[in-house]
């Protein structure tokens, strides 16, 4: 069984750079909840098809582009403060993805969780890795899981975790990813300056296979456990 424990990890990353499956590694490993902000806007986006505010920040969403960072703040923190007020510790794959997000999500972890039980984690892939990964992975249509090509899931069409069908998104062309990429650096850039100039943040090689990545970023939770335990 896993060990709960009362963390917040955020896995930082260019897009395709493993954040979805280390977040969903880690939360099986230590009982935290999967914050998948990317997800989560979706949902909400799609129970939401006649509000002209959710609307709006859809059309962004489709064009590649991040949602307003304030629309952003206001559900991921709402939703945080659920789960930490129930006792659980998070994992985020895609927050926070701007300066504005980081300077407002920092304080909230803080009270919530405590500076030392927070932990970010960048995830380095170079740009040419991150488009070959994009438009080669699969993408659950039911549960949204990546999966990520390998000669054994290269012929998957079968989601591995919920069976879903797997479907290549629009999002994912070789054009789109390189304007994803701009948008990562220009949006994201002042948020891996804003932790560092903390002491905070903790970069890990994203190139080898999910499995070691996650065994790299084991080693730093476990220290990060054994030193603040509650």
């Amino acid at each position: 069984m896993a060990q709960k424990k009362k963390i917040a990890v955020s896995i930082l990353g260019p897009p395709g750079s493993g954040k979805d499956t280390e977040a969903a590694l880690i939360a099986a490993e230590y009982g935290l909840f999967h914050f998948k902000t990317s997800q989560v806007l979706v949902d909400i986006f799609k129970k939401n098809p006649n509000d002209p505010l959710y609307q709006r920040e859809y059309e962004i969403y489709k064009r590649g582009e991040l949602c307003t960072s304030s629309f952003v703040f206001d559900v991921v923190s709402q939703r945080t403060r659920e789960i930490a007020h129930a006792g659980g510790g998070i994992v985020f794959s895609g927050s926070p993805r701007t300066k504005e997000e980081v300077e407002r999500l920092t304080p909230v972890l803080e009270e919530l969780y405590g500076a030392e039980h927070i932990l970010p984690l960048y995830l380095s892939v170079p740009d040419e890795d991150v488009i070959w990964r994009n438009t080669h992975r699969k993408m659950c249509e039911q549960c949204s899981s990546p999966v990520r090509y390998s000669e054994e899931t290269k012929d998957f069409a079968a989601c591995p975790l919920c069976g879903g069908k797997l479907i290549v998104r629009e999002l994912d062309t070789p054009e789109m990813i390189r304007e994803r990429l701009t948008v990562f650096r220009r949006a994201t850039g002042p948020v891996l300056d804003y932790y560092p100039a903390r002491g905070m943040l903790r970069e890990i090689d994203g190139r080898p296979t999910p499995e070691r990545v996650f065994a790299d970023i084991k080693k730093i939770v476990d220290v990060v456990g054994a030193k603040h335990k509650n």
